[in-house]
C-alpha cells in the first residue's frame, strides 16, 4: 500500500492506493494541515483525521508522500515540515515536499511548463530543460495573488469602498456581512482581530458569484488575476514550450474565469482542481519507487479518485473541499 498526503491552508486530503490492484481504494478528506497557517499541532491532528478517514490503520503502507504548503518556504519551515511527517508515519519511509512539486507532476509530469496553482495560497513552478523552479508563494503578506485569500481580501476591500459610498452596489456589502453574520464595521473588525487565511479565503466563491452577475468591479478581480498569472507565464522563459497549466480550488470558479486566463496567456490551457493535488503526490511517489506512470494513469486515478470522495459524508466533504460532489472534470481549453 502507498499513501498519499497533499495538506493545504483549507484542506488535507489523502488517498490510500492499492498496489496489487493497482487501484485507489480510499480516500479521506479533513481540515487544513499547512502548518504556517495553523498550529503544528493542528497540522498534525488534521494529517492523521484524514488518513483515518482513509482507512490507513487497518493496511500495511510500504511508503508515504507528503505535499505540504509551507515546506520550502525557508530552512525552519522544512524543518517542521519534516518533523510533522515524521510523526505522522511512524517511522515508515516518506518523501515530503512542497505541495507545488505534487500540483506541477499533476498537471505536466515529467514534461517541461508552467504551472499555476490557486488554492488558499498561490504558488507556481516552472520546468525548463528538466530543472523546475518555484516562482511566486510569497504568503499572504505581500503575495498570494490569485488565490482564494487574494479573492477574499479583494472581496472585503470592495465591500469598505460600497460603504463608503465609492461604488454604487451593495454586493460585496451583502456578502461580507452574510458571510461573517455581522453588520459590515463588526465584521471587518472582526476579520482583523481574529485573522483566519481560511475564512477569508472562504469569500472568494462569493465574488466569483456577484461577477457572474454582472458585476463590472467583480469582474475586474477576475480580469487581474488572468493578468496575473499570464505575467508570470510570461516572465518564466517557458512560455514557447511545454505545457501551460493551472489548478487548484479557485479553478472552480469555472469556464468563464477560465477563458480570461486562456485569453490572457494566448497558449492551450490545462486546467485540474486542488483536490486532485494527492494523485500528483501518488504518481511523484510511484516513479521514485521505479512504477511506471503515465497520463492515462492520471485520468484514470482522478477518475477513481472522484468515486471515493462521492462514498465520503457529505458534510465533511462540503465543509473541506466546498462542494457536495466532484466537479467530475478536467481537461484543456485550446
Amino acid at each position: 500500500m502507498l499513501v498519499s498526503v497533499d495538506g493545504g491552508a483549507t484542506k488535507t486530503v489523502a488517498i490510500l492506493y492499492d498496489e496489487s490492484e493497482d487501484s485507489i481504494v480510499s480516500c479521506g478528506v479533513s481540515g487544513p494541515s499547512n502548518f504556517t497557517s495553523v498550529p503544528e499541532e493542528v497540522a498534525v491532528q488534521n494529517i492523521l483525521k484524514a488518513l483515518e478517514m482513509a482507512g490507513i490503520s487497518s493496511n500495511p503502507v510500504r511508503h508515504f508522500y507528503f505535499g505540504l504548503a509551507g515546506v520550502g518556504d525557508s530552512q525552519k519551515d522544512t524543518e517542521t515540515g519534516k518533523r510533522i511527517c515524521s510523526r505522522v508515519s511512524g517511522g515508515r519511509p516518506f518523501i515530503v515536499e512542497n505541495d507545488g512539486s505534487a500540483a506541477y507532476f499533476l498537471a505536466n509530469m515529467s514534461s517541461d511548463g508552467f504551472v499555476f496553482a490557486g488554492g488558499t495560497g498561490s504558488v507556481c513552478f516552472v520546468q525548463k530543460d528538466g530543472e523546475l523552479k518555484r516562482l511566486a508563494g510569497w504568503g499572504w503578506l505581500c503575495g498570494d495573488e490569485a488565490s482564494g485569500y487574494w479573492f477574499g481580501l479583494r472581496a472585503l476591500n470592495l465591500a469598505t469602498r460600497e460603504a463608503d459610498g465609492i461604488m454604487e452596489s451593495r454586493d460585496f456589502v451583502r456578502l461580507v456581512e452574510g458571510h461573517y453574520g455581522l453588520p459590515l464595521r463588526d465584521a471587518i473588525s472582526e476579520a482583523q482581530r481574529n485573522f483566519s487565511k481560511r475564512r477569508i479565503a472562504a469569500l472568494a466563491p462569493g465574488l466569483v458569484d456577484i461577477a457572474r452577475m454582472g458585476n463590472r468591479e467583480a469582474d475586474k478581480v477576475l480580469e487581474e488575476a488572468s493578468g496575473y498569472i499570464a505575467s508570470l507565464l510570461h516572465s518564466s522563459g517557458v512560455q514557447g514550450s511545454g505545457d501551460v497549466s493551472v489548478l487548484g480550488g479557485t479553478m472552480l470558479a469555472g469556464e468563464a474565469y477560465l477563458k480570461k486566463i486562456r485569453k490572457r496567456v494566448g497558449r492551450a490551457l490545462h486546467y485540474f482542481y486542488g483536490y486532485q493535488v494527492a494523485v500528483g503526490g501518488l504518481m511523484r511517489m510511484m516513479q521514485n519507487l521505479g512504477l511506471d506512470v503515465d497520463r492515462a494513469t492520471r485520468d484514470r486515478f482522478l477518475r477513481e479518485l472522484d468515486d471515493r470522495i462521492s462514498s465520503l459524508p457529505r458534510d465533511s466533504v462540503m465543509e473541506n473541499l466546498f462542494f457536495a460532489k466532484p466537479p467530475g472534470r478536467f481537461g484543456t481549453f485550446d
